[in-house]
């Protein structure tokens, strides 16, 4: 399992985990740095290479160009909280590590998972269905 960090989570969190051994690839190295690159481009370019996106950017189902892209790509995206601290953000993810493979190994992209702050996951997209109540 690899990831693709966007630049919404910063260099903290893809660098301590690179640290410990972890694969993946860090926005601002897969493109120039001081470059505008829209979200479609870097979607695409991360499910092209089966990785798993980590962002804070829990709008980009919601816009039209962003959405259409990681559908028709099928990506898999996993959403920090937008509030964490770096600090707070790794060990958010370290702690949510089992269910993100368990996800990975068993959801059919696309998909998208919030991690809270205690580690589980939350789904985003496709949005979970409404349960109905019994009377």
């Amino acid at each position: 399992m690899r990831f693709f960090f966007d630049r919404s989570v910063g260099k903290f969190v893809p660098n301590a985990l690179r640290a410990q051994g972890y694969e993946l690839e860090i926005h601002d190295e897969a493109f120039d740095p001081n470059a505008s690159i829209d979200d479609e481009t870097w979607i695409r370019y991360a499910s092209e290479r089966d990785l798993v996106i980590v962002s804070r950017d829990r709008n980009i189902r919601r816009r039209p160009a962003e959405r259409r892209a990681f559908v028709e790509n099928g990506a898999r995206m996993l959403l920090l909280g937008g509030k964490a601290t770096r600090g707070e953000m790794l060990r958010v993810f370290l702690l949510a590590l089992p269910r993100i493979e368990r996800a990975v190994g068993t959801l059919r992209a696309p998909w998208i998972q919030f991690i809270d702050a205690s580690g589980r996951l939350h789904a985003r997209y496709p949005e979970p269905s409404k349960r109905r109540r019994s009377r």
